[in-house]
């Protein structure tokens, strides 16, 4: 049952495959960044901030920054690629529903009674 249910899923995906990778991709790399900032954040504090050396908390808070610029906009981008193939996704069954609704004849909805 689950292994023909992901057959489908996965045959819907198949021309959003470039996207898919993507997603992919940019969820591994968010994943490995996102543990880095309270590592880095512990040697800011272990080491520019006991030893009082103001020079290097300055460059580590600007890297620190810019690691969370990043983060932040991977994330974006992850979000909004995932969002956007998932709706086209649903969009494509839709019109495939709809599209054999329309071709079915007027008797079949005359003799079929609702819900079935």
């Amino acid at each position: 049952m689950e292994s023909t249910l992901y057959q489908k899923i996965l045959k819907e995906i198949v021309p959003f495959k470039k996207w898919f990778i993507l997603a992919v991709v940019l969820a591994v790399i968010i994943s490995f960044l996102a543990p880095v900032r309270p590592f880095f954040i512990q040697y800011i504090i272990d080491n520019d901030i006991v030893i009082k050396d103001k020079q290097s908390l300055l460059t580590h808070t600007i890297y620190l920054f810019l690691l969370l610029t990043l983060e932040s906009f991977l994330r974006y981008f992850f979000i909004y690629i995932t969002a956007w193939f998932s709706q086209n996704i649903v969009h494509d069954i839709r019109q495939r529903v709809f599209d054999k609704l329309m071709h079915i004849h007027v008797q079949f909805f005359d003799k079929t009674p609702i819900g079935t």
